[in-house]
């Protein structure tokens, strides 16, 4: 009777507990999140492979891709989601906290001074544009389609006995480096430390830090055959060169100078080498696409 009498007792307090509780829960630590989903596509007919290729969601702007041994490994929610792709070059982005973020498409890959880098994917990143992409709670975003145009990171080689051509020029059109001066978009001139177009066609910009996003448009004039390649120390706080090229082709191809050095043998410099971002509205388009 006793154990009855309790158990209807401890019912009892349990229902009154449940009553008188407050049914409004604190959402104060509860994230919300939402869903992106979009696909890009390729300007001309080589479809790189998807491996490489990552769609993330920032916090901060990006210039260029991170690479990956620093890729996910950022604190304080810089990245917040990453994506790869499927075979039809689709993306979807998921668990994403509630908020807006910057968009960055391409290759994450194990160096950006890496040879093999266009050959991997030779498409720039679309990284970091000012427009922002928009999560909303439950709710799935669609990004437009985003087509992709060439770009890379290459290498410019110079050895002053002549002993070597096969990294000293590069055409944009054909994505890679060439052996004759009369076959390239530019010629890196190890000996006089410069870049050489045929006729006027490359123009010196401004340094910026800020990376390759931030040139939209092709200036009208200014345009040279050479531009001299400009020392880099602490007190330059880095700046790196910036240019815009006029191709055989008559494009445009916007690229910078991301690093570089020099060996010196009985107080002569023997060899330069520098290595190039780069990026080609390869439509003809007088105004960069990204």
């Amino acid at each position: 009777m006793r154990g009855q009498f309790f158990l209807i007792f401890l019912i009892t307090l349990i229902i009154i507990f449940v009553i008188n509780c407050d049914n409004s829960l604190s959402t104060e630590n509860i994230i919300e999140v939402g869903e992106a989903e979009g696909s890009v596509s390729f300007y001309g007919d080589e479809q790189p492979t998807t491996k490489h290729l990552f769609t993330i969601l920032t916090t901060h702007p990006f210039s260029t891709m991170p690479i990956l041994y620093n890729a996910f490994g950022y604190t304080g929610g810089i990245i917040v989601s990453k994506s790869g792709f499927g075979l039809d070059y689709d993306f979807s982005l998921e668990d994403v906290p509630v908020g807006e973020y910057y968009l960055n498409i391409g290759a994450i890959v194990e160096l950006h001074q890496d040879l093999n880098y266009s050959k991997i994917f030779p498409f720039m990143s679309y990284h970091s544009t000012y427009e922002t992409v928009e999560i909303t709670r439950g709710g799935i975003t669609q990004i437009p389609e985003i087509m992709l145009y060439p770009g890379g990171t290459n290498l410019l080689e110079w050895h002053q006995d002549g002993s070597t051509h096969q990294y000293q020029g590069f055409n944009f059109s054909l994505q890679r480096n060439v052996t004759t001066q009369d076959s390239a978009d530019i010629w890196f001139d190890g000996e006089n430390n410069r870049l050489v177009t045929e006729g006027n066609s490359i123009l010196e910009l401004k340094p910026q830090n800020k990376g390759l996003l931030y040139i939209t448009n092709i200036p009208d004039s200014g345009f040279t055959s050479e531009v001299e390649i400009k020392s880099h120390s602490a007190d330059d706080n880095y700046e790196i060169n910036h240019f815009v090229v006029k191709t055989k082709q008559n494009t445009y191809v916007k690229l910078r100078i991301t690093g570089g050095g020099y060996t010196v043998e009985d107080s002569t410099i023997t060899r330069r080498n520098m290595w190039i971002q780069w990026y080609h509205q390869a439509d003809g388009q007088t105004v960069f696409s990204y």
